[in-house]
């Protein structure tokens, strides 16, 4: 036996230039697959299982590679990790020279009756055999990753996309099964788009990207398609807003998002269009009869029933215009539709809302194919829904526009003791001042309140939205709707004087900053759906005939400063309802009634009277005798007066209301019960 010591190794090396050699270990090293799961036409998720099954012909000892087996079936233990999205990677144990004849295999589950997907789970045939075939070079000398491979089905291992040195791809790929099952999409006549805001992409359509059929499993359809992003663009922006369009919008969801982490070609997973997998319940064909109530837009002036309509739309028609045109009932005084015919899921929803069509566009409508929509503070400004039961007929009942009855209807003829009524708005900023990005300055940032209802805007000669102020000429010109703190605790408020004719509706949210710098307020809530503005009601009285009558001063429960999921009261009743033991109310008296409701959770209104203009203070203490807040301190006119009482924050209990007018002090009890 030769043994050499480290100087003649040394040696040696200088002698006979064994520089080539390596004195490592050679191995097993960690070989890394890449693998693209998009060329499958079904949804593997991240708890679906990406297996490499094969044969191993190793050229060194089998307890070198540990645990490591690799076989053609489902007890292979190369099983992939998943990176997200379509992004998955295998480690393989090789020694240089060693090889691997192998095929991908994809499937919902390693147990072979759990189901399989796209060709029973195996990829397509490769060029060896049928196989695909990887040898680890002999000169390797360490772990490798492998350039990412994209799971064949049919036409080898290529990437979908087309190298640019310009542009950047992404494939979009969604899944319409539900739509298809429930007739809202026909793919022999209809396409699939993607749109959004950033070329090649429009939200219109007419430039982006028409998907291509996938394939299809069961109830399920694919659809996928490239488009080609500007590198330049994704570089400014990294983030692409956009969303799928089938005979229809995506409405039950927000926009979608692209997040480029690097500018490199992506695909994007699967989604379900809406985000509504294909269903397994019942599928059935049912008549659905609406009816609703347009008398307040009537009693405002912003509908003539001789010359404008009513339509539906929703996901019944795919929201679009002129479809289903409602008919004026004598009968019932509302629009109806019966007998609409829809195919859908028992235990599904429809969406809808309702459309006002002007003939003539009233006063102050600029833009009739956006501000016709009505936006029903019963829903908190999102859409309607019906649930499908499995029945041959559905009714909604006859409901309001706006979710407004005609006796929310405020004239100079209805307002007790004045001509006009006086509201105020408040809302603590205190939250605001903790917001990371742009938070409230107090002293610095103006805060306005932005009334977002078009119809209240339109009574009130307002902008409707934040262009109220930035887009306002002047500050003067919305001087009315700016907020302030008189006493530095952080509760801003504004009190606006109403023209009538108006309704005691109100959609809104605030804004803050520097109006008038260039930049845009900053406002919360968004989107469509239910929680994207503050909607509050000014609380009807009723006179001794049982008719509506309005407070001459209201002021609104004190709203925290949120920026999403904004809270909203539910609508008052329009009927009178007696309280129990309130006794009769001389216009001559002071007055303090009984909250109503009693007891609340977690908002209720306090009424009370002044026979003559004087300063007052309403404040709520606990049983202890603490004051918890102060309501209301200035000075009021004479007249009846209602203040909504906001006690979503406060525990559950007895508290106590406390008015001081002039020289009178009155009190009463109320419970709060969460």
């Amino acid at each position: 036996m030769i043994t050499f010591t480290k100087r003649t190794l040394a040696l040696l090396v200088l002698v006979f230039g064994l520089t080539g050699m390596s004195w490592a270990q050679d191995g097993p090293y960690t070989v890394t697959f890449q693998v693209n799961t998009s060329n499958i036409a079904d949804t593997l998720e991240a708890g679906d299982v990406v297996q490499i099954r094969g044969n191993f012909i190793a050229t060194g000892d089998s307890a070198e590679y540990g645990a490591q087996n690799i076989t053609w079936d489902n007890q292979s233990t190369p099983v992939a990790t998943h990176q997200g999205g379509d992004y998955w990677t295998i480690d393989v144990q090789m020694k240089p020279g060693d090889t691997l004849t192998h095929k991908f295999w994809a499937g919902f589950s390693l147990e072979p009756e759990e189901g399989i997907v796209h060709n029973s789970g195996w990829e397509s045939n490769g060029p060896v055999g049928g196989n695909y075939q990887f040898v680890y070079p002999s000169d390797a000398t360490g772990d490798t990753t492998l350039d990412m491979q994209y799971y064949s089905t049919g036409e080898g291992r290529q990437s979908p996309f087309v190298e640019k040195a310009d542009s950047v791809g992404v494939r979009f790929r969604v899944n319409v099964g539900r739509r298809i099952q429930t007739d809202a999409f026909n793919p022999d006549s209809h396409e699939v788009q993607a749109r959004g805001d950033e070329p090649p992409l429009t939200w219109d359509g007419s430039t982006g990207v028409v998907l291509s059929e996938q394939g299809q499993a069961g109830d399920n359809y694919f659809y996928s398609g490239i488009a080609y992003f500007h590198k330049d663009s994704v570089a400014t922006d990294n983030t692409i807003n956009y969303k799928y369009f089938a005979n229809g919008w995506e409405d039950a969801i927000g926009n979608r998002l692209i997040e480029f982490g690097t500018i490199a070609d992506t695909t994007l997973h699967f989604s379900y269009f809406n985000n509504q997998k294909p269903t397994q319940s019942k599928i059935i064909t049912t008549n659905i009869d609406f009816a609703v109530n347009v008398g307040i837009l009537e009693g405002l002036g912003y509908f003539n029933s001789n010359v404008d309509t009513v339509e539906l739309r929703g996901d019944i028609n795919n929201w679009s215009a002129g479809e289903d045109v409602m008919s004026f009932s004598g009968l019932t005084n509302s629009w109806v539709l019966n007998d609409r015919e829809v195919t859908r899921e028992v235990g599904g929803q429809i969406a809808y809302k309702y459309f006002v069509n002007w003939d003539e566009n009233p006063p102050g409508i600029t833009q009739p194919q956006d501000q016709g929509y009505e936006e029903p503070g019963v829903t908190g400004g999102g859409n309607r829904t019906i649930t499908i039961e499995d029945k041959e007929n559905h009714a909604t009942g006859t409901q309001y526009f706006n979710g407004v009855p005609p006796e929310a209807l405020i004239t100079e003829n209805n307002i007790e003791g004045s001509s006009s009524v006086q509201v105020t708005f408040s809302v603590n900023m205190e939250p605001a001042t903790q917001i990371s990005d742009d938070p409230f300055v107090a002293g610095e940032d103006s805060l306005y309140i932005l009334f977002e209802t078009p119809f209240f805007a339109l009574t009130q000669d307002m902008v409707a939205g934040a262009a109220a102020v930035d887009e306002a000429a002047h500050p003067d010109s919305v001087e009315r709707q700016r907020m302030t703190d008189g006493d530095g605790d952080m509760v801003y408020d504004v009190t606006i004087t109403l023209k009538n004719p108006t309704l005691n509706h109100m959609g809104f949210v605030f804004g803050y900053g520097q109006p008038f710098s260039g930049e845009n307020m900053n406002t919360n809530g968004s989107g469509f759906d239910a929680g994207r503005r503050h909607y509050q009601y000014i609380q009807p009285m009723f006179d001794d005939d049982n008719n509506v009558v309005w407070p001459s001063t209201f002021a609104m429960p004190t709203l925290d400063w949120k920026a999403e999921d904004l809270p909203w009261e539910d609508p008052p009743s329009y009927s009178p309802t007696p309280i129990a033991g309130e006794p009769g109310v001389s216009p001559e008296d002071y007055n303090l009634s009984q909250n109503y409701p009693n007891p609340f959770n977690p908002t209720t209104n306090i009424k009370f009277s002044l026979p003559t203009a004087g300063d007052v203070n309403l404040s709520v203490y606990n049983v202890l005798g603490q004051k918890v807040t102060t309501l209301l301190d200035k000075r009021m006119s004479a007249g009846s007066h209602v203040v909504g009482f906001n006690a979503s924050s406060y525990a559950s209990g007895v508290y106590i209301y406390r008015l001081e007018a002039g020289d009178v002090v009155k009190q009463k009890r109320m419970t709060l019960i969460k």
